[in-house]
């Protein structure tokens, strides 16, 4: 799939290059004028060996795909300039930044905490408590939830009563038929304490080894 004068991150552009490419046919609905070309709807009617072709694999047709996905969001009902960005191209998940992540997150606003344990003479403060109860919670209940990387999309005709799917890893790049189920994923014990130098790690660690002793009386030194 190569690139064209219209851009894989734009919709026409990612129409062209992957009809082009013979993976997918497209049914759109366009709103033409004098002065600009909405697309108000479009439907990739994709091949059922779609995931299985080398081409997918290339990452200018995950890019074209990706835009086009986009476009084809059943919970969306925007139309799309004809020549806008959909997404903007630092929108992909697969090049999101680290500053970026932690610009992104927010406290708890009610986070829930432990009590102070008896051994512990420090009073410490509230979002400490609320660590010590994340890392607690982290050590005794791992849990398995569905990868949350896949997002799915509609992608039949827009007249289409029963609409078919199809299920996009945003990070790898990967597609998969909508009837299939998203693989659950094991969440890891433990985590990442983070908070910045100062704020009381070491107190909020020396709470959740006396909260949370391993039980083995009998083990060995």
């Amino acid at each position: 799939v190569a690139a064209d004068d219209f851009g894989l991150s734009r919709p026409l552009g990612a129409l062209r290059a992957l009809c082009a490419a013979g993976l997918a046919q497209v049914d759109t609905a366009l709103e033409m004028s004098s002065t600009d070309a909405r697309l108000l709807r479009i439907a990739i009617v994709v091949r059922r060996v779609l995931w299985d072709w080398p081409q997918i694999r290339q990452a200018a047709a995950r890019k074209a795909l990706r835009t086009l996905l986009v476009c084809c969001d059943a919970s969306s009902t925007a139309a799309y300039d004809l020549d806008e960005y959909p997404v903007p191209p630092s929108a992909d998940p697969a090049d999101l930044t680290v500053a970026w992540l932690y610009d992104a997150l927010t406290p708890a606003i009610s986070a829930p905490v432990i009590a102070i344990p008896d051994e512990i003479r420090t009073c410490p403060s509230r979002y400490q408590l609320a660590a010590a109860r994340w890392m607690i919670d982290r050590e005794r209940h791992p849990e398995r939830h569905p990868d949350p990387c896949w997002f799915r999309y509609e992608i039949a005709a827009p007249d289409h009563d029963d609409g078919e799917a199809i299920w996009y890893d945003a990070v790898r790049g990967a597609f998969m038929p909508g009837d299939r189920p998203v693989p659950d994923i094991q969440v890891p014990r433990g985590g990442i304490l983070a908070d910045q130098m100062g704020l009381g790690k070491t107190l909020e660690c020396l709470m959740l080894v006396v909260a949370n002793r391993r039980d083995r009386p009998n083990a060995d030194l």
